[in-house]
């Protein structure tokens, strides 16, 4: 019989969309293609940093979110795997650190930033992530501009940390302005 692989080619083909699949190991499953946890507490950047990573090749994409805002996330974005973490209203604390920390040893990166604010709470958070996350960690957004603050925490890393700035988030973390950063890339 056709294999299911082929039959979705031949779909796709039939309403002139390009498939293709990235390969699994032969006795493995999407687990195989790494997993990825996003650290992201407002709603409209919650399908693009999970889209962003399933488009990645990423094969399983956990989303730790607010247990306020899990519903709306869940129904939108049905391919993710959700944990969703006690909070007070949209916004993550230390806690979520500690309620997802069995998480982060399973994963292939964790990426932290997108729509999570800058109080104070996401100072601890971070804080907690840079010392103790022993995979790769992606700080991004909201984080980078949290991280500016605290700089001097990336002595204390436990992983490789990358750092995805725009021009104005450089600029805070180098203590510059955006002239600056844009005339000495």
């Amino acid at each position: 019989s056709e294999g299911a692989l082929a039959v979705a080619r031949r779909n796709g083909e039939r309403n002139g969309v390009d498939v293709t699949f990235l390969q699994c190991d032969a006795l493995g499953d999407i687990s195989s293609l790494g997993t990825f946890d996003v650290v992201v507490s407002n709603p409209p950047y919650i399908p693009l940093s999970a889209k962003a990573a399933m488009r990645s090749g990423a094969g399983i994409v956990r989303l730790v979110v607010p247990d306020s805002i899990y519903p709306v996330c869940a129904s939108s974005l049905p391919e993710a795997v959700y944990t969703p973490i006690k909070s007070s209203g949209a916004q993550l604390d230390v806690s979520a650190y500690e309620s997802a920390e069995p998480y982060f040893s399973k994963v292939g990166a964790v990426a932290f930033g997108p729509g999570v604010g800058t109080g104070e709470e996401v100072s601890d958070l971070l804080i907690s992530l840079v010392r103790n996350v022993n995979v790769p960690l992606i700080i991004d957004a909201d984080g980078i501009n949290v991280l500016s603050g605290h700089i001097d925490i990336l002595k204390e890393k436990s992983s490789d940390i990358l750092l995805t700035p725009h021009e104005g988030e450089m600029a805070r973390l180098i203590g510059k302005d955006t002239g600056f950063v844009r005339n000495n890339r």
